[in-house]
């Protein structure tokens, strides 16, 4: 058995498009609830606390220069000074009369922001401060300051407030939106590292390269991706065949353990193509079956991937029966020359059910109460090779008797051996 070494394997890119194809919704949902969280968060920490709530009160002020002819003044007074002016002291000092003394110069210059965003006579001064009050008396005294400013300033005629808003409550703003988008991204990224971790630790067989880790054995194609896939995978086993003669091909599912009697007919052959179920099937679990060939001297002479377009139509059919009320599973599997075939169900209950050549399912047929004591009291099942089995089976009451009986599925009878 070759022995897996994972961390040397490398990263298969057509494996990993193929987990985030897949993943694409989960991808959206993460991004949209890390948004959602983000934003949240913003909101718990900025808005809902009375403490850190924001309130902005803005004014509008003209400022009215006087003549200019060399432009000296409009170099001074620009959109990039004026936020730096507010705080100097011919200014600040002003304001700071129109307050009371309870404010600080330090806080009143925090709160407030000046800018010019198109036309230089005009002027936006922006009040951010956590009290509604607050934030009404420092925009009224800096307007003051800047009409004081107006008159006693030899390079403006008047500065004019033109426009005012009361304090308003800052619900959202620009860090609304960073909070927004970095949740989003946050999320998204945790998502797609812990799906690329999902990766590097899933062994699930998907792509050829994921057969080559485990065996030698001669990759033929996959079975159910497609038609021109289907007719490689047909050519390369019929070709097989003719090369090797009877050959047995088994699918392998991860939840399915081979029965006694399929080794049997393994064995019988003159070689083994494994069909391993796509994306079920993980490599340690290969590793065991092919290994067990090895120890029966079961020639594996080649690997498929099957179940490549992602459905088997009668597997849906299947585990529904699987259920709290009732468990029933697949024991074993007839199949007459026209390509359909019989399958028959045990467990709580049993049931035949036929599948056409297609792999369409039929309806389940329940058995007779004899039959069903039979068969969920079975010992082995063998196949005939007519469409008719050999039942070995225990006394319901005594398991130390064992009888062995013929069953037909198309008539439900049992009959003597």
């Amino acid at each position: 058995m070759r022995e897996i070494k994972y961390a040397d394997a490398g990263m298969d890119m057509k494996k990993i498009l193929l987990c985030f194809m897949g993943k694409i919704k989960l991808i959206l949902l993460a991004a949209v609830a890390g948004a959602v969280l983000g934003g949240g968060i913003y909101a718990v920490s900025r808005v809902i606390p009375e403490s850190e709530r924001e309130y902005q009160a803005m004014a509008k002020i003209y400022l009215d220069f006087e003549t200019d002819e060399t432009g000296e003044v409009y170099q001074a007074y620009n959109g990039y000074t004026w936020n730096d002016l507010m705080a100097t002291d011919p200014i600040l000092d002003v304001t700071m009369q129109y307050l009371p003394e309870e404010y600080t110069r330090e806080e009143v210059a925090a709160a407030v922001k000046a800018e010019i965003l198109s036309d230089l006579r005009l002027l936006t001064i922006t009040v951010t401060t956590h009290d509604a009050d607050s934030c009404d008396r420092i925009l009224q005294a800096t307007g003051q300051s800047l009409v004081n400013r107006g008159n006693t300033a030899k390079e403006f005629k008047q500065i004019e407030v033109i426009q005012t808003t009361s304090a308003k409550l800052v619900v959202a703003d620009a860090r609304w939106k960073q909070a927004l988008a970095g949740g989003a991204v946050l999320v998204t990224v945790l998502v797609l590292l812990g799906m690329l971790l999902y990766y590097i630790l899933d062994d699930r067989i998907m792509v050829a390269s994921d057969l080559r880790q485990v065996t030698d054995a001669a990759f033929i194609g996959y079975s159910g991706a497609g038609e021109r896939l289907e007719k490689d995978y047909e050519a390369n086993l019929a070709y097989i065949r003719a090369q090797k003669g009877d050959i047995a091909v088994l699918l392998l599912r991860q939840k399915e353990a081979v029965a006694e009697e399929q080794w049997q007919e393994l064995c019988a052959a003159d070689g083994v193509v494994l069909l391993v179920s796509y994306g079920e099937v993980h490599a340690v679990y290969l590793s065991y079956v092919t290994e067990q060939l090895a120890v029966r001297e079961c020639p594996l002479v080649g690997i498929a991937i099957g179940n490549a377009d992602g459905s088997f139509q009668w597997e849906k059919e299947l585990e529904g029966l699987r259920s709290e009320e009732e468990y029933v599973y697949v024991n074993t599997m007839t199949v007459a020359q026209d390509g359909t075939a019989t399958l028959i169900l045990s467990g709580d209950n049993a049931y035949s059910l036929t599948v056409d050549a297609q792999g369409n399912p039929g309806s389940r047929k329940p058995m007779s109460e004899d039959t069903a004591k039979v068969f969920n009291n079975f010992d082995r099942i063998i196949d005939k090779g007519d469409g008719t089995f050999f039942v070995l089976y225990y006394d319901e009451n005594d398991y130390s008797k064992e009888f062995i009986a013929t069953y037909d599925p198309a008539a439900d009878a049992l009959g003597q051996a």
